[in-house]
């Protein structure tokens, strides 16, 4: 597909995301080569198809870029934003284009387990310091989570998807108002996000930034939702601060829970402001580094993004084996759900963006007989409450349920019944994925996960565990 901005034409090579309210397109520029040449992201909403709330999520993230197109500063000037019709496609809206920010996204690091707590922290300011730039200019991003943080090619953060992003009501205040209700990202979103209230745009932005980091620094969620009937936020609320480190039992230092614990509080007043936030001790390793220094770590991320990138040298046969795979020999089609043996996964080039969780993976073995031994995985492991599909190609669609309805909020009384030291809770609630394989080059291949509905909570669950079993160390 060919889209015409003024003097220039954007060719997209695929579709490798589906926004809340639009597609998101990979594209290249006609006419660019060598140096010049470039990535860019093109999203285009669903035309007709889109419900009312996402059409004004769509048109309000337009609104924000649109500033942003207009603020010199050194986070958003190397972003290209454009705004049209489609003259001659009916029912399609105002799209936007961006560059493609080389680095991925936050959640790419996040799941690796690549980085170093000195690595974290470096990134972490630079996220604090991104969000300042946004804060000084009266936007309040509101949907913050791993995949809406991206990078440049100097480790740079760059926020994105600002559809449920606000303005300030006051010039050079933090006062807004929730115009609808912010639905995503539920282990990140603050409490006080809802309906037509008036609320400190930049201490929800802080209450996300702080789940980040606990996520960021131990790969797992402190909390699923910021509710009282969550298994370990309750203990937040209550400010039963040692039941909850007891409930959560990970080895971290004092300096880590004091800004953590602050940044997630239930009233916003008790969080610091982003400001503050620089200045707590844990992030002192790195508050006043040289430019030697910065360099340096910016070429170990360098080298840990490469890492994330290049295959893991994996041989799936033989990790089938060791985990107790059923494979296809000596078993009933009944049992499989790719019957075809001449099946192939689709090709696709080396560069590819990744923005979904994925896995590179490499090895002699067959397409099929792989892609039932995952299946037939997760059926074992996530048993009866897991549904399967199979899609073109070999990909396939799982749809995993639970019985258990999600926990309404409890009544007071009932929090009295709690036991202080019961364990967290498997996320519930249905979620629904597509499991693609790909081959980039001869027995190289991507595995991508593409969350199709659910919860977010619930499908980075199930990404892990599954993941878990594929790129165990040896």
């Amino acid at each position: 597909m060919s889209i015409q901005f003024g003097n220039f034409t954007y060719r997209t090579d695929e579709r490798f995301g589906d926004g809340g309210c639009g597609l998101v397109y990979l594209a290249r520029k006609e006419g660019e080569s060598g140096d010049e040449k470039k990535l860019y992201v093109i999203k285009i909403p669903l035309g007709n198809r889109m419900e009312p709330d996402k059409k004004l999520n769509f048109n309000n993230e337009i609104d924000i870029l649109r500033i942003l197109s207009q603020i010199s500063g050194n986070i958003y000037t190397s972003i290209l934003y454009d705004f049209r019709k489609f003259e001659n496609v009916p029912g399609l809206k105002p799209y936007y284009v961006m560059d493609y920010f080389s680095r991925g996204i936050l959640l790419d690091y996040i799941s690796s387990g690549h980085l170093s707590e000195r690595h974290i922290k470096f990134i972490f300011k630079k996220i604090i310091q991104s969000y300042q730039f946004l804060h000084r200019n009266g936007i309040f991003h509101l949907d913050t989570k791993p995949d809406n943080i991206m990078f440049d090619r100097n480790f740079t953060p760059v926020i994105i998807d600002f559809g449920f992003s606000q303005k300030s009501i006051n010039e050079n205040k933090n006062k807004i108002l929730i115009q609808g209700k912010v639905t995503s990202g539920l282990p990140y979103r603050a409490p006080e996000l809802g309906e037509g209230k008036e609320i400190d745009g930049e201490k929800a932005d802080v209450f996300s930034l702080g789940a980040i980091l606990f996520n960021f620094v131990t790969l797992k969620f402190g909390f699923l939702s910021a509710k009282r009937s969550d298994t370990h936020y309750k203990f937040i609320m209550g400010k039963e601060y040692q039941n909850y480190w007891n409930n959560i039992n990970i080895n971290l230092s004092e300096n880590f829970k004091d800004l953590y614990l602050r940044m997630v509080a239930y009233d916003p007043e008790e969080r610091p402001k982003l400001a503050e936030i620089l200045n707590f001790d844990w992030l002192k390793e790195v508050s006043n580094l040289t430019e030697d220094e910065e360099k340096i770590i910016i070429e170990e991320l360098e080298e840990i993004h490469n890492e994330i990138k290049s295959p893991n040298e994996i041989i799936i046969e033989q990790k089938i084996q060791d985990e107790n795979f059923t494979t296809r020999s000596g078993g009933n089609d009944k049992d499989i759900i790719f019957t075809d043996k001449n099946l192939k996964p689709k090709k696709i080039s080396k560069d590819r963006l990744i923005l979904n969780q994925a896995i590179n993976i490499s090895g002699n073995f067959s397409e099929v007989d792989y892609m039932n031994s995952l299946y037939l995985y997760i059926k074992n492991k996530f048993g009866k409450n897991s549904y399967f599909k199979a899609l073109k190609n070999l990909s396939m669609e799982v749809d995993f349920e639970y019985e258990e309805e999600e926990e309404e909020d409890k009544k007071e009384e009932d929090l009295k019944e709690d036991k202080d030291n019961q364990e967290i809770k498997e996320p519930i609630g249905d979620c629904q994925m597509v499991i693609e394989l790909f081959e980039y080059e001869k027995g190289k291949y991507l595995l991508e996960f593409r969350r199709t509905g659910g919860k977010y909570a619930d499908y980075y669950h199930h990404f892990l565990k599954i993941k878990e079993i594929i790129n165990k160390k040896n």
